[in-house]
């Protein structure tokens, strides 16, 4: 799970879709999928891995390095969660450091 420092309105399915393509092609190139369950009114995107990715081991490390930061960056989003994923938020934090995608403040 990542939380995304507060703002006003959450975003829509689109935006969310839209933030998400770039990662999908990488993750399609694997046989694999991310899809977007749920957004809540607050901005708490629900996701679901589908595919290879649902059962493979580097599920955390994708969401960490590629996922998160292309989802934090957009207004609106609270907090961002992988279904069935249940991950440390310290073993999130040093995925995150590994990769260089520490979590993204916005500006505002």
């Amino acid at each position: 799970m990542s939380a995304a420092p507060p703002s006003t309105g959450a975003p829509d399915s689109r935006t969310i879709v839209d933030a998400l393509d770039e990662v999908r092609r990488r993750i399609r190139a694997h046989a694999g999928d991310v899809e977007v369950v749920a957004i809540s009114g607050e901005g708490d995107v629900l996701l679901a891995f589908s595919g290879t990715c649902s059962s493979c081991p580097a599920q955390a490390m994708t969401l960490g390095a590629a996922v998160l930061p292309a989802l934090e960056r957009l207004p609106g989003v609270r907090t961002i969660v992988a279904q069935g994923m249940n991950v440390s938020p310290a073993a999130m934090k040093r995925i995150r450091t590994m990769f260089g995608t520490e979590t993204i403040k916005r500006e505002g």
